[in-house]
């Protein structure tokens, strides 16, 4: 603590306007942004047509999320999704508190230009590592059921 930050009062000891607490404070931030549901319209994509896929994310933690973080929806050639897979779609989310969760429907139009064949689907929670959290580890969530795209 400091009194008379700005030196605003002429006093006979200027030495001894601080103070240091002796206890340790510590800040602790838990926060665990893990999405919970994918689930597309439908499994079978054609290209060119519009789709919409609803995705869910929580937060488990004990501390809101405070920062706009983004999830992502990606369509992968194996199961397991990463970031380096196609991006179909990116949704900001807000200030997520403590146990809440959001769901949204994203949609988009898979390109003409995708090969046709079968893709796994996933979301990843907060894709651009943007919040500093708890468990890292669980930000990944596939769909049960592989796509069709045809």
């Amino acid at each position: 603590m400091i009194a008379d930050r700005t030196n605003a009062v002429n006093e006979t000891n200027e030495g001894n306007n601080t103070l240091l607490a002796s206890n340790v404070i510590t800040v602790v931030v838990d926060i665990d942004l893990q999405p919970t549901a994918v689930t597309p319209a439908t499994s079978t994509w054609n290209t060119g047509t519009y789709t919409t896929v609803s995705h869910t994310v929580k937060n488990n933690g004990g501390s809101s999320s405070g920062l706009t973080t983004y999830n992502g929806l990606y369509l992968s050639t194996d199961a397991t999704v990463t970031t380096d897979d196609l991006l179909l779609s990116s949704r900001s989310i807000g200030n997520l508190g403590a146990g809440q969760s959001v769901t949204y429907n994203s949609g988009f139009t898979p390109s003409t230009t995708l090969a046709p064949g079968t893709y796994y689907l996933g979301m990843i929670a907060d894709r651009t590592n943007a919040v500093n959290e708890t468990n890292e580890g669980n930000n990944t969530l596939l769909y049960t059921t592989t796509i069709t795209v045809q």
